[in-house]
């Protein structure tokens, strides 16, 4: 059960796109903004990998709107990088190691918008997500 609510939560972030950029009233960064809390020591991330990962999306108020199962890497069902994802994930998480842990800041332009993803994401909302890459298939 978890792992069905974690690929329904996958599938928030896949091929939504981040909106047409041409929100009247954005909020927060207007910047992807990327922290390395744990460089990882293993390979690294490039467009067109499958990735294993541990992550939590939050709205920048604290409130989880979507994360993966405790304990239970999600290997996500399509490449990053390559456009399955809102813009600032696929971006945030590229260039990481594997065993690091990035925050990432996504502004509304990179995520989803004016348009928003209801009945979950607002318009004009920017995302936070906490990512620990656990693998990368194949690597």
């Amino acid at each position: 059960m978890n792992r069905l609510l974690a690929v329904v939560g996958l599938a928030a972030l896949m091929a939504c796109g981040g909106g047409n950029g041409a929100s009247d009233v954005p909020t927060g960064p207007t910047s992807l903004q990327i922290e390395d809390v744990v460089v990882g020591t293993g390979p690294t991330v490039v467009a067109g990998d499958t990735i294993t990962i541990n992550y939590v999306g939050t709205f920048l108020d604290g409130r989880v709107f979507d994360q993966s199962p405790a304990g239970q890497p999600v290997t996500f069902p399509r490449p990053i990088g390559v456009g399955n994802f809102i813009p600032g994930f696929d971006q945030g998480v590229l260039g990481m190691k594997v065993g690091g842990r990035r925050k990432l800041t996504i502004p509304s332009s990179l995520a989803y918008g004016a348009a928003g993803a209801a009945p979950t994401i607002p318009p004009n909302t920017p995302l936070a997500f906490d990512v620990t890459l656990v693998g990368i298939v194949g690597k």
